[in-house]
């Protein structure tokens, strides 16, 4: 078969998460369950890891996040939060079929 052309979207709604890394387990979100972004704190930087079967860091490892409501927060290749306007919305971080989520909640 032929190998199509995927479109990377930087504040994609999802769906692009790459191809499975056989030595990825896990992702591990480091802020927590929950993001708190507001306006007066400006964007918030993703603290996220890529996990091997024991748990260790893997790295060189390529994450891959997005929004579940752009109108909410915006987040870009490296990771960024932006929020857009306040409200609620789900983080996800994946690498292949690996993946972790986080509640981020936006406010003043």
């Amino acid at each position: 078969g032929s190998v199509g052309t995927v479109m990377i979207d930087p504040f994609g709604g999802g769906g692009n998460c790459g191809s499975d890394n056989p030595d990825v387990a896990s992702i591990r979100i480091n802020n927590g369950s929950t993001i708190n972004a507001s306006f007066s704190t400006g964007s918030v930087q993703v603290d996220a890891q890529a996990l091997n079967a024991s748990g260790g860091v893997v790295s060189g490892v390529t994450l891959n996040y997005s929004s579940s409501d752009t109108a909410i927060f915006m987040v870009d290749a490296n990771g960024v939060i932006t929020p857009v306007a306040p409200g609620t919305a789900t983080l996800t971080v994946c690498v292949g079929s690996k993946s972790a989520t986080a509640t981020v909640n936006v406010t003043f």
